[in-house]
């Protein structure tokens, strides 16, 4: 093999690879480019095939470990192994990642009874808004249904729900906006609840 046809058979292999580089640990990393020095003073067409099948195990090794990571998810992102999601229960991800792992499964082939055990209850942040806007976080934001739904000119939302979201804009633009935007109408029947 001409030195040519040894750089075209590494910009082909670099082509394939470049995307699992920024994943790599430096010792890997260091390994591959070891091959890479490797191929370039090899002439053994055999040999050069057995490099390529060795950098194709890095790299699906490194990705491999790499979509194990964040399936596990980090501690920075879930604290203790648990994730809020909309509505009233956290999810101990995982324990339910395990549990899946254990049984070779996935999350949505578990009975009600066995996902119950990775639900816990959360109760809800008292919202109290008040006349200047305020930050609003993602606790806040909890107990928001996950879209909207209408049906018969009413939305079809629990009450829980429906107070969760008034109260949670109400908190962000605060009072005095909600007084700025409404109608002298309302305004007029918002007096007369007042008083």
């Amino acid at each position: 093999m001409t030195d040519e046809e040894k750089n075209i058979f590494m910009a082909k292999i670099l082509k394939q690879h470049h995307y699992s580089f920024e994943y790599m640990p430096d010792e890997i990393l260091k390994e591959y480019v070891e091959l890479i020095s490797i191929v370039f003073k090899s002439s053994n067409t055999v040999n050069l095939a057995i490099l390529q099948n060795t950098m194709n195990l890095i790299v699906r090794n490194t990705m491999k470990s790499k979509s194990e990571e964040i399936i596990e998810f980090d501690d920075d992102s879930f604290h203790n192994g648990i994730f809020s999601i909309h509505g009233k229960y956290r999810v101990k991800v995982r324990s339910l990642y395990d549990y899946c792992k254990l049984k070779n499964c996935l999350p949505e082939d578990l009975t009600p009874e066995e996902m119950e055990r990775f639900l816990e209850k959360v109760e809800l942040e008292e919202i109290i808004p008040l006349a200047k806007g305020q930050e609003i976080d993602y606790y806040t934001l909890r107990g928001f249904p996950e879209h909207f739904e209408i049906s018969m000119g009413k939305l079809m939302w629990s009450e829980e729900q429906e107070k969760q979201v008034i109260l949670g804009v109400l908190k962000s633009t605060g009072l005095r906006y909600l007084v700025s935007i409404l109608p002298k109408e309302s305004l007029s029947e918002l007096r007369n609840l007042l008083s």
